[in-house]
């Protein structure tokens, strides 16, 4: 399994999550309730998003500031799930709602 990149910064203003090094990173979206996928309408600024299936995603994490936006899709209007990447530890991201389709993440490495 490979070695996390991204750490939540809740306490920083300016970014959501720190990239301990440029390179690759894999995101996913796990439910909890009803279904969530990611839609192709995501974006990332620093290139190119690949998707591996409607649950997961891989980017190259850019130098400097970056932006992550994620389109959702979910199955209930009441669901919800948690963005993870995937990597050793598994590492919780955030926790998504239905009532929020689209997620907008800033990213520093």
């Amino acid at each position: 399994m490979a070695n996390c990149v991204l750490t939540p910064t809740p306490l920083d203003p300016v970014s959501n999550f720190s990239a301990s090094a440029p390179g690759e990173v894999t995101l996913e979206v796990k439910s909890t309730v009803g279904n969530v996928a990611i839609d192709a309408a995501s974006t990332y600024s620093g290139g190119a998003i690949t998707f591996l299936s409607a649950t997961q995603i891989k980017f190259n994490v850019v130098a400097g500031h970056s932006n992550l936006t994620l389109a959702l899709v979910f199955s209930d209007p009441d669901g919800a799930g948690t963005l993870n990447e995937v990597c050793s530890a598994n590492t919780l991201l955030d926790f998504l709602h239905a009532p929020i389709p689209a997620e907008s993440y800033a990213i520093c490495a």
